[in-house]
Order: C-alpha cells, then sequence, then structure tokens
C-alpha cells in the first residue's frame, strides 16, 4: 500500500487513527508531507511486514503497529520526536528497525512501545536505551 502526498490536490498530512486496522495490509509506503499517524492505524495487521516512514514524519501516535505478528522492518524518520505508548507492542518479529543518526531524542509517551518485541538487535536496543527508553523488550 502506497500512501500518497495528495488526494485531488490536496496534501495529505495525517492517517487518521484506526484508518488500516485489522485489514490485510502487507507492506506500506508513506509519502513525504505525511507528519502524524494517529492511533491504532495499522494496528492488528497480521500480513504487515514492512513499514516506510518518510523524515517529514514527526509523531506516531498509540497503538499504531500494536499486535501486527509479522512486520520486522521499520525506519524511524529523521524529523520524529514523539513515539506513542505501545506502537510496537506484541511486534514479535520486529528485527530491523532503523534510527537515523539525526534523531538525538524522543518523547516518550508511555513506556511499553518495544514490549514483546524480543528479536531487537542488541545495538538497536542499546540505541533505543541511549534515547530515554526504559521500558521492556
Amino acid at each position: 500500500m502506497v500512501i500518497p502526498s495528495t488526494i485531488e490536490d490536496y496534501p495529505v498530512v495525517e492517517i487518521r487513527g484506526q484508518a488500516f486496522e485489522r485489514s490485510n495490509v502487507t507492506s506500506v509506503v508513506v509519502h513525504p508531507g505525511i507528519k502524524k499517524i494517529g492511533q491504532v492505524a495499522f494496528a492488528n495487521c497480521p500480513n504487515l511486514t514492512t513499514a516506510i516512514l518518510p523524515d517529514t514524519l514527526d509523531k506516531i501516535e498509540r497503538d499504531t503497529f500494536h499486535g501486527c505478528s509479522s512486520l520486522h522492518t521499520v525506519n524511524l524518520p529523521a524529523g520524529l520526536r514523539v513515539l506513542g505508548n505501545s506502537i510496537f507492542y506484541n511486534c514479535g518479529e520486529l528485527y530491523n528497525l532503523s534510527i537515523p543518526d539525526s534523531i538525538t531524542a524522543l518523547t516518550w509517551d508511555g513506556g511499553s512501545q518495544f514490549r514483546g518485541c524480543g528479536k531487537l538487535k542488541l545495538t538497536t536496543r542499546q540505541r533505543l536505551k541511549d534515547l530515554g527508553y526504559t521500558g521492556n523488550f
């Protein structure tokens, strides 16, 4: 699935909450211009494996990818400032999480963003801790 930057010449700046919850989407590419992904937007999509997010994205609200049991690859965009609570909760296959060096601080909305993500690489876990994450994996 490709989220466009415009629809009928109107800019797309947000993916609303629950927009694709429980759908059969297998991958998602979000084009530049999107600034926010709403809560539960892609939650419980069992076939979702990859999410490519634009650097314009600055906020991912709670439970966005919660329960996406096949999700293994996500990039955290350079513009990201806020990670909502439980965004990757129970994403047990998540192992490839790209965090750009440009991210030097994040606001953590809660403390269980990565609970149930036991396959995250040790270097990724340390980078998240360096950014202030205090929850479990």
